[in-house]
């Protein structure tokens, strides 16, 4: 049999223990906030864990605070930056400065002294012909597709697209690294349709290949396809792009501005005058050598460099 003290004893051990678990718990959470009392009187400048979650929350917001200032700023002045941008990528004269390069004369002073793809061409060069139709795309290109790609989240929509695409092609025509006096446009105009979108700009190109293939002529071929490309952009829209007001009217702006451009293209059309596609223009003409003037001893006149056949012929008679 059990004792009275047995059971009592066995009846209060589990008490006994919950308690000095207690108790052990208990000294171990004192033992260690004496610990951190302990190391912060040691080293008072070392951060409590609150204080770094504070200053953590703190950092966050500030970072927070300052994306949110820089955003509002681009959607303030991003399409003015954007539009300065694009116009001076498409100030760069790429017909002028490939013709540098590679050593050939300035297309500003042959053919129908337009510095473009076609007037390079003139030059016999085909090599720096591709070479600048390639550049002349791509700086109307670039600035459109960066607008497509990542302009919406700064506030940059279908108006600033329009604008960049016209700034870029206005650049080309209006360099201002060139004293204002820049090229038709033509390879910048199908750049910026490819950025607005790539099938426009295939069937834009599409329709110059077919001119000029037919008639050789690429003012002829230029200025069909500038008429044609806003009609391929209002009747072929909603189907292979997204119409919208904005990139109608820029591109509507550019077709005007290539017509204008090519006034003088027009009436030598006109006339039949205008020269065709691969017909090598003719070199600049040599300046006049201000050296020969009379009385100079290396530019005497054929009579007194050649007396003897500017003596009137020998009658042959002689005197008696």
């Amino acid at each position: 049999m059990i004792s009275h003290q047995n059971r009592t004893h066995i009846t209060q051990s589990p008490c006994r223990q919950s308690t000095t678990r207690e108790t052990e718990t208990e000294t171990e959470t004192e033992t260690e906030t004496e610990t951190a009392i302990h190391k912060q009187r040691a080293n008072p400048l070392q951060p409590t864990h609150r204080q770094r979650r504070l200053a953590k929350y703190r950092f966050q917001a500030r970072r927070v605070g300052q994306q949110e200032c820089c955003l509002e700023f681009m959607q303030s002045f991003g399409p003015f930056l954007a539009v300065l941008a694009a116009y001076l990528v498409g100030s760069l004269s790429f017909a002028v400065i490939v013709s540098r390069v590679m050593g050939l004369n300035d297309p500003r002073t042959f053919g129908s002294k337009n510095p473009g793809a076609t007037n390079v061409l003139r030059s016999g060069s085909k090599a720096a012909a591709i070479i600048t139709l390639l550049l002349d795309a791509a700086k109307g290109w670039l600035p459109v597709a960066l607008v497509s790609w990542y302009g919406a989240p700064y506030g940059l929509r279908e108006g600033t697209l329009a604008m960049v695409g016209l700034a870029a092609f206005l650049g080309h025509v209006y360099p201002v690294f060139f004293k204002f006096e820049g090229g038709k446009g033509v390879a910048t105009a199908l750049g910026v349709l490819l950025g607005v979108s790539g099938w426009l700009g295939l069937a834009t190109l599409l329709i110059w290949v077919l001119m000029a293939a037919g008639f050789r002529y690429s003012s002829l071929a230029s200025i069909t396809a500038a008429v044609m490309a806003p009609v391929v952009y209002l009747l072929a829209g909603d189907t292979f792009w997204l119409k919208n007001t904005p990139v109608a009217f820029g591109i509507t702006v550019m077709a005007l501005f290539l017509l204008y451009r090519h006034a003088d293209n027009i009436n030598r059309l006109i006339k039949g005058t205008e020269s065709k596609l691969g017909k090598k223009a003719a070199p600049p003409a040599a300046l006049p050598d201000h050296g020969a003037h009379r009385g100079h001893p290396h530019h005497r006149s054929a009579k007194s460099a050649h007396p003897a056949e500017n003596k009137p012929p020998h009658s042959g008679k002689r005197r008696s």
